[in-house]
């Protein structure tokens, strides 16, 4: 099966696909599923990072160069100009909305479709809006 998902949804669903209890065929299923999901998700970040790379002010060793903020002690990527970020960040969304095509086999598919769509799981805000879109993505899998 091929299942089609945005690159938004993919690690999104990958967590809540390993925070539930399943039964023994579709956790195995999730398992499989779980390492194509990783396997997409890193291409994301190689594509994400490529995107960046002549964007961002590098040291003598050519290594992205990063500040902390002080306050939160979170460190981030400093960019050559305002209009570099601005840019990269453009470029990040239309990324993150792009769509990518799973290739699935037809028994993982089914098990793992059966979960998202048979869940009890409840759902509001951000994740509810995603679960929409998983649902979506699998009901229109060819």
């Amino acid at each position: 099966m091929k299942l089609t998902i945005k690159n938004s949804n993919v690690l999104p669903l990958a967590r809540w696909l390993n925070s539930v209890a399943l039964p023994g065929t579709q956790s195995r299923a999730r398992t499989k599923f779980v390492d194509l999901l990783s396997a997409t998700n890193e291409e994301f970040y190689k594509q994400r990072d490529t995107l960046r790379e002549s964007r961002v002010k590098k040291d003598d060793k050519g290594e992205a160069v990063t500040e902390l903020d002080k306050e939160t002690g979170i460190s981030s990527i400093v960019f050559k100009s305002d209009k570099a970020k601005e840019d990269a960040e453009k470029e990040f969304l239309k990324l993150l909305d792009k769509e990518v095509e799973l290739v699935v086999k037809d028994d993982i598919f089914q098990e793992i479709k059966n979960a998202v769509l048979g869940t009890g799981d409840k759902f509001e805000g951000e994740l509810a809006s995603q679960y929409n879109e998983w649902c979506e993505a699998f009901e229109s899998a060819k």
